[in-house]
């Protein structure tokens, strides 16, 4: 019982972990957007 408990726990982790990744990575590109100029936005 308790091995199941452990990997419904690491499944959950591993879930969080990357969606987590997946946000910072939105964040920071956020971030260069706005950083940057439009025409250096269009260039890319």
């Amino acid at each position: 019982m308790a091995s199941k408990e452990i990997r419904f726990l690491l499944v959950e982790v591993g879930l969080t972990l990357k969606y987590l990744k997946r946000f910072t990575l939105m964040l920071r590109e956020v971030k260069e957007w706005r950083k940057n100029s439009p025409q250096s936005a269009n260039c890319r």
